[in-house]
């Protein structure tokens, strides 16, 4: 395996691999070898309900990953030449007479983040109104950075004898500077502070599509129960008719890293791209996850158009 390793490396740096299909095919031949090979070794390992769990599963999607990432660095940058016209602000510039929060310089006034428990009961099967109403029109150049209705700490717990979060959802304000509408792939990124100037530490936590008319603001509202990355729902029983059930024994229901007792500090960075999502289902039900433990998928590589920085939430955990 080393060997074929070792070809694969000298293939990048020769430029065989010219596009990410003819990488993704010996990638996957390569990754498929290996796991037939641990599974030899250890049953468990052939098993996607139990691989997971044994370290060496993550030793082994490393090292698929080092390779892609090598492959990546290899590409020229991306010139940004398709930004959208639909933005999000990373700081407030209007007059207002609404007092300001001490917001640190990368803390975006568009990126809301709530605890669901701090929206009115009543309000909570309308997500996208309540938004509206409270962080849009008369409001949209108030920041919601200390509000009852906004949260810079996330929680997380354990329950049932297994790791899980409370719900929350986020809010944001986008706006089409453009003269004819516009859609734009909005991607949720995630990463522990200490480790936020790696770009392979990102998590990607949600992608979707969101369409606005032409001039206009809008408020996206985003419940964390919907996003893409959740392979299945708490609770939810197998099936082989449903494709988007992953029995990788990792806690699908679980969108957040657990955190830490006394709080852990994370990033969250949102990023508008024009043209529609890669390997993304339109329906609201649940998409394809772009983590290791995810349905195979020829890799691309990642549009990185102007991001807006985001809010740091703390996620804390509970005691159990």
């Amino acid at each position: 395996m080393s060997a074929e390793r070792q070809r694969l490396f000298d293939g990048i740096e020769n430029g065989r691999f010219a596009d990410a299909d003819t990488l993704g095919v010996a990638l996957e031949q390569w990754s498929t070898a290996g796991q037939r090979l641990f599974a030899t070794m250890e049953p468990g390992l052939g098993d996607p309900a139990t691989a997971a769990r044994d370290p060496l599963w993550w030793r082994w999607r490393r090292a698929v990953d080092d390779l892609y990432a090598t492959w990546q660095s290899h590409q020229a940058p991306h010139t940004f030449f398709d930004t959208p016209t639909v933005v999000i602000r990373k700081a407030i510039t209007a007059p207002f007479t609404a007092p300001r929060s001490a917001s640190p310089p990368h803390r975006s006034p568009d990126v809301i983040l709530s605890r669901l428990t701090q929206i009115p009961e009543d309000w909570r099967p309308h997500l996208a109104e309540f938004g509206q109403v409270v962080f849009g029109g008369e409001h949209w150049d108030e920041e919601f950075a200390t509000t009852s209705y906004s949260t810079g700490e996330l929680h997380t717990a354990t329950a049932g004898g297994r790791l899980d979060h409370a719900d929350f959802a986020y809010f944001l304000r986008l706006d089409n500077h453009g003269a004819d509408p516009a859609g734009v792939t909005v991607r949720v990124f995630l990463a522990a502070q200490e480790a936020a100037e790696d770009r392979r530490a990102w998590m990607e936590m949600d992608k979707f599509r969101a369409v606005l008319k032409r001039g206009e603001r809008s408020v996206t509202a985003r419940p964390a129960s919907l996003s893409s990355v959740i392979r299945k729902r708490t609770g939810a029983a197998p099936s082989a008719r449903d494709p988007d059930y992953g029995a990788c024994g990792l806690p699908a229901n679980l969108l957040l890293p657990k955190g830490r007792a006394d709080g852990m500090k994370f990033r969250l960075l949102v990023m508008l791209t024009s043209g529609p999502p890669t390997r993304s289902r339109p329906t609201a039900r649940v998409g394809r996850s772009a983590s290791a433990a995810g349905a195979p998928a020829t890799p691309t590589p990642a549009p990185w158009a102007t991001p807006s920085t985001a809010p740091c939430p703390t996620a804390r955990r509970s005691p159990s």
